[in-house]
């Protein structure tokens, strides 16, 4: 079906899911009562991105206008703004002039990933690379990783061990270690297209900063073996601890990317 015909179906829906929006919207939600325009602008962002990756607002529909998004936020025209366009450069949503603002029908490739150095790949080469669920499991993490979470209140962990391959060849290794504040098979749901971080704004988990360690080492054991490369093949180890929005230690990630494979990237500011 053509982007147009897409864009008119969307119009045809825009009334109804803007009166679902605007009643699931409460005022008084702490996640939303904000006080500075640049956490305005994330809430609406982060508000309307959850309802996109629930299925709230189904590709074709409309979101919100910016005036809606004034009305319901009680903010200016200039959060409402910034956020919805914040949505169209990672390609969630696209904008009809004349028509209104409606959810991609295409997957965003920008947005799938949003925290990671190589991200210029994921972009490249999404509709190549497949994701799978290899282990989760429970009880105490290891020493190190526990030393991590040590400031916080947290009964239990859960970690969830996946595997990235592109063309059928595994090229990346991912242990994560979370309190265990959802279900083990909810974990393991956790697939290409409900991605870890938005999996985790849906259970009500929003994440702020990160630091990161990166370091090669020589591919052994279990490692080498999922990975599918020979004992002693150069890797990149990059260990990632992870805060959430009251910057409590809330996930501890370990990767492994054959050296050679893909080059980590980040961007510097001062």
């Amino acid at each position: 079906m053509a982007g147009g015909e897409r864009a008119v179906e969307g119009v045809a829906g825009s009334t109804s899911s803007r009166l679902e929006l605007s009643a699931r919207y409460d005022p008084g939600d702490p996640l939303i009562d904000v006080r500075s325009e640049t956490t305005k602008q994330d809430k609406i962002y982060q508000f309307l991105l959850q309802r996109i990756i629930d299925g709230g607002i189904k590709p074709g529909m409309a979101i919100p206008t910016e005036a809606e998004l004034q009305r319901l936020f009680g903010v200016s025209r200039s959060p409402a703004r910034l956020a919805v366009e914040r949505l169209r450069s990672e390609g969630l949503v696209e904008r009809h002039r004349g028509r209104g603002t409606f959810v991609s029908f295409d997957r965003p490739r920008g947005a799938w990933t949003r925290v990671s150095g190589f991200l210029p790949y994921f972009q490249q080469y999404w509709d190549r690379i497949t994701l799978e669920v290899l282990e989760v499991s429970d009880g105490a993490p290891p020493d190190s990783v526990l030393h991590f979470f040590r400031a916080a209140p947290f009964d239990g962990f859960l970690s969830v061990k996946r595997r990235r391959s592109m063309d059928g060849k595994p090229f990346m290794l991912i242990e994560n270690w979370i309190p265990a504040v959802v279900m083990a098979d909810e974990l393991a749901s956790v697939d290409q297209t409900n991605l870890f971080y938005e999996f985790l704004e849906r259970h009500g988990v929003f994440l702020k900063s990160a630091y990161e360690v990166v370091e090669p080492v020589a591919a052994d054991g279990e490692v080498a073996r999922l990975l599918m490369v020979e004992e002693g093949t150069p890797t990149l180890h990059i260990e990632r601890r992870v805060f959430d929005k009251v910057s409590r230690p809330f996930m501890f990630s370990t990767t492994h990317v054959p050296a050679g494979a893909w080059k980590y990237q980040t961007t510097l500011s001062v």
